[in-house]
């Protein structure tokens, strides 16, 4: 599931205490294998999603476009081959 799905949710389903950057990387912890160059795509990500400069930022003291963004950069750090989006 990790592997093939990336998931967006209504809520977005971060972690507040956790800064953007940690937010995005967190699918890679769960998975068996390291992807080489981790820094360099989640990095990549960020930028995609015009979020770089707040890397550092914890998700709670975001705009919910930002946190938003966040939420889908998680779901796209594995590379899933499907998105599913929460969407009202």
């Amino acid at each position: 599931r990790n592997e093939k799905f990336g998931f967006v949710v209504q809520d977005f389903a971060l972690i507040n205490e956790m800064t953007v950057y940690e937010n995005v990387r967190l699918p890679l912890r769960y998975r068996k294998k390291r992807l080489k160059k981790e820094r360099e795509h989640i990095e990549s990500i960020l930028k995609s999603l015009e979020i770089e400069d707040k890397k550092e930022i914890r998700v709670c003291d975001l705009s919910g476009g930002q946190q938003q963004r966040t939420s889908i950069g998680r779901a796209l750090i594995t590379r899933p081959s499907i998105v599913l989006a929460d969407v009202n």
